[in-house]
């Protein structure tokens, strides 16, 4: 998080102050000034630290030229980009830390960033936003088949649904005992490298729970739902029928193959005989 150096007087003594704060930004750092009685003048923010030798030489190793101009940041999400085979960013993501005032590089990462997201939620220990972040993920498995539908944590209906879901601490514990990473999706995933991977749980309580109130609230979950079941219905009658034909095609494979070395032995039979 960026540091903030603010220069001004004491609320009460009138004397000059220089403090530094950490803070999302310059509002951030200026609302800390005021709780720590402090008026501010002028406030700056500080140049970040840059990225250690030690950080500049793993990366280059790993075939990532970086220099001192990098900031540690950078660097850590350069290097955990090729060594935890991590994708970048998506908008969505950047557009809920931005929501959340969770500090992110231009490097940054997919399943990292969840993490930095999910924990810092938790830090927070404010309920109502674990809640409505964990809410909008598993809306996004639920209608995760219908491309553009979303909905991000601050929707008013997710909110709505996350004060219910705050006041159940046993819900609220079962959120907390996910990793961020788990969130980017629930379930079972084949990705295009052919590697099935394992998502977050859903069979937990929280899941569950968020599940029921989510298709109470949106109607039009259960048509999803009820088109998925569908289409895994079409598919299992597919597969079926598939399996039917292929005895057939077995059957006739081996008669033709039958047919092909009895051709053959009555033409080497001939040939004997004419010797």
């Amino acid at each position: 998080m960026p540091q903030y150096k603010v220069y001004g007087y004491g609320e009460k003594t009138n004397r000059q102050r220089k403090r530094i704060y950490y803070a999302y930004d310059e509002k951030e750092a200026r609302e800390k000034a005021l709780h720590d009685e402090t008026i501010p003048e002028t406030i700056e923010m500080l140049p970040e630290e840059s990225a250690t030798d030690r950080q500049i030489s793993y990366a280059r190793s790993l075939g990532k030229n970086i220099d001192e101009n990098y900031t540690k940041r950078e660097a850590s999400d350069i290097i955990s980009r090729v060594v935890d085979h991590d994708e970048p960013a998506c908008e969505e993501i950047k557009e809920i830390a931005d929501y959340f005032k969770v500090e992110y590089s231009q490097y940054a990462n997919e399943y990292s960033l969840f993490n930095s997201v999910h924990n810092i939620l938790i830090q927070s220990d404010k309920k109502e936003n674990v809640c409505s972040w964990f809410l909008s993920r598993v809306y996004h498995k639920l209608f995760s088949n219908h491309s553009g539908k979303s909905k991000p944590p601050w929707d008013p209906t997710i909110s709505e649904i996350a004060s219910e879901i705050a006041q159940d601490e046993s819900v609220y514990r079962s959120i907390c005992r996910y990793e961020g990473d788990e969130l980017v999706f629930f379930g079972e995933k084949t990705f295009e490298d052919g590697w099935v991977h394992t998502g977050g749980s859903i069979q937990t309580k929280a899941y569950k729970r968020a599940k029921e109130l989510l298709k109470n609230y949106f109607p039009e979950l259960n048509q999803s739902t009820k088109k998925q079941k569908n289409n895994n219905s079409s598919k299992y009658n597919l597969d079926n029928e598939r399996q039917k034909d292929q005895p057939n095609k077995t059957y006739n494979k081996k008669s033709l193959d039958f047919l092909l070395i009895s051709g053959v032995i009555l033409l080497l039979i001939f040939i004997i005989a004419n010797c």
